[in-house]
């Protein structure tokens, strides 16, 4: 089965309001969260403000081409983030895979793309088993 992979934007440590940073920056996040509210599914809260995208891909495009739809929704307002300190920038990749370890590679250039946003890059990687134990892992914010 092929790998699937999720990969997500988090702006996160910065004091506005989450829904200042839409608006600062022209772009509608996939999700935000406030300090003190409710981890979904959890008890626990946030300690401080969040504002994310998710790549649009599909969970079967590579890590690279979930990285690079990302990068291609937030560079535009690249120049704007400097207004938004203190601010941490993670880009955050999730691979599920099966009977294999998926290529986790990215390109200079987009190695290049990260560094001008000040991103930080988070791997997590989940070894599914076999195809036959596979689980959906289609919604994921």
């Amino acid at each position: 089965m092929t790998p699937r992979a999720k990969v997500r934007l988090n702006l996160t440590d910065f004091e506005v309001d989450p829904d200042e940073v839409s608006k600062l920056l022209g772009i509608a996040p996939d999700f935000i969260w406030r300090k003190g509210d409710l981890i979904l599914e959890t008890a626990r809260s946030y300690s401080e403000n969040g504002w994310r995208l998710v790549s649009s891909l599909p969970v079967s495009s590579s890590v690279e081409e979930h990285v690079l739809n990302v990068l291609d929704r937030i560079e535009p307002a690249a120049e704007l983030l400097s207004h938004l300190k203190p601010l941490e920038v993670e880009v955050s990749c999730v691979v599920y895979y099966y009977d294999y370890t998926p290529v986790l590679g990215l390109s200079h250039e987009t190695i290049r793309r990260l560094a001008r946003l000040g991103a930080s890059l988070d791997y997590d990687l989940y070894d599914m088993g076999s195809e036959e134990n596979s689980e959906s892992v289609e919604t994921w914010a």
